[in-house]
């Protein structure tokens, strides 16, 4: 019997590569995958609006079987939540680059992973950019996070 691998089980795989859990990593997982499920997300009209108000309006949930892809993703540690929302966060994009997105679920029976530990970060705040100093920048939380990141819409 074949064993598949969903996303909770390739991050758990992941982190138990990396030297601890405050390490910052970079990850590419390339391969065959028999299920993908993500969202495509549409240009956000101006004036911009919270993300969390727009997410699910704007996306396109996109379910896809037998394709073959590039996992994409990062892992920020705990201790950089103030950079950062902790945990890992994956995109993909298919292999003809026609189609990608965030990713919500995805199952592979063989994958090619590869990491790129981090150890070093720099931080350009861009604050030459637009309205850089009209943002607040601590209105994003826990919970805007588990919105933008979750497949269930508030209707």
């Amino acid at each position: 019997m074949k064993r598949l691998y969903q996303v909770g089980t390739i991050s758990s795989l992941i982190l138990g590569l990396f030297d601890s859990d405050k390490t910052l990593g970079d990850i590419k997982n390339k391969g065959n995958f028999n299920f993908i499920k993500g969202r495509s997300d549409e240009k956000r009209p101006k004036p911009y609006k919270k993300f969390t108000e727009t997410v699910h309006k704007l996306e396109n949930l996109v379910e896809l079987r037998g394709v073959e892809a590039i996992m994409a993703g990062v892992y920020f540690p705990e201790y950089l939540r103030k950079i950062n929302a902790p945990g890992f966060h994956f995109h993909f994009i298919g292999h003809d680059a026609l189609l990608g997105g965030h990713l919500y679920d995805c199952c592979s029976e063989k994958l090619k992973i590869e990491i790129c530990m981090i150890d070093k970060l720099e931080l350009d705040l861009l604050t030459d950019v637009g309205k850089y100093h009209e943002i607040d920048m601590a209105q994003c939380n826990k919970k805007d996070i588990s919105v933008v990141e979750s497949e269930v819409r508030e209707e």
